[in-house]
C-alpha cells in the first residue's frame, strides 16, 4: 500500500481587500502629491519672501488641514490591514502616530507665544510703549538683511521689544512709540515721535 506525500498548495493567501481611502489614493496619487507640493511653495514662499502673517498663517492652516487628513486616513488604512485592534495599537503606524503628535506639541510649544499673538494682531490688540528706550541693538543675519536680521529696543524694565528686519540709524535719544504684540513681543507699528518716521511689521 503506498501512501503519497502531500503536495505543496499552488494557492496563495488572497490578501485582504484594500480601504476605499486606499483605492482613492492609489488613482490620485500624483495629484494629491502635486496638491502637497503647491501648498508646501505656498508656505515657505508667503513666510520668505512676502513676509505677511495673514499668507502664512492661511498656508500653514492649510499645509495643518493636508497632516490631519493624511494622518486620520493613513490609520483608517492601518486599522483595516491589521488582523486585530492589539496588532493596530502595537503597529509601526501607532509609534509613527505618537512621533508625529511629539513633532507636533514641540512645535506648538516654542511657537506658542505667536500663536496666542494671532488673535491679538487681528483684533488689533497691541500693547503700547512712548519714551524712550533704554538700549537699541542689532542683530545682522549671514546676508546682512536677510529674514534673520532683526532690531531690539531694550526698555527700563527690561522687556526686550523686537522688530523683524534691519533699522539703521535710529537715535537711542529719540522718543518712539512702539505698538507691539503682548506674547512674542513682536513689533508691529514703530514711530519716531522725534522725526515722524514710521515702520511697519515686515
Amino acid at each position: 500500500m503506498t501512501t503519497s506525500s502531500p503536495q505543496p498548495s499552488t494557492e496563495t493567501e488572497t490578501e485582504a481587500p484594500k480601504h476605499r481611502l486606499e483605492l482613492l489614493f492609489e488613482r490620485h496619487a500624483k495629484t494629491m502629491a502635486l496638491l502637497l507640493l503647491a501648498g508646501l511653495f505656498i508656505a515657505l514662499l508667503s513666510f520668505v519672501l512676502l513676509k505677511d502673517i495673514t499668507a502664512t498663517v492661511i498656508a500653514g492652516s492649510i499645509m495643518l488641514l493636508f497632516l490631519l487628513l493624511y494622518l486620520i486616513s493613513s490609520n483608517l488604512i492601518a486599522a483595516h490591514r491589521a488582523n486585530s485592534w492589539k496588532d493596530y495599537v502595537y503597529s509601526a503606524k501607532m509609534a509613527s502616530n505618537l512621533l508625529f503628535l511629539l513633532v507636533l506639541a514641540g512645535v506648538c510649544y516654542w511657537g506658542r507665544n505667536d500663536l496666542l499673538d494671532i488673535p491679538h494682531y487681528y483684533q488689533k490688540d497691541f500693547r503700547v510703549f512712548t519714551g524712550v528706550p533704554q538700549d537699541i541693538e542689532y542683530f545682522h543675519a549671514a546676508s546682512s538683511r536677510g529674514p534673520g536680521s532683526s532690531t531690539k529696543f531694550i526698555l527700563e524694565s527690561g522687556e526686550v521689544l523686537r522688530y523683524s528686519g534691519l533699522i539703521e540709524n535710529l537715535d537711542p535719544e529719540h522718543t518712539y512709540m512702539i505698538e507691539y504684540l503682548p506674547h512674542s513681543r513682536s513689533i508691529v507699528l514703530l514711530t519716531d515721535m522725534d522725526t515722524g518716521e514710521r515702520w511697519e511689521m515686515r
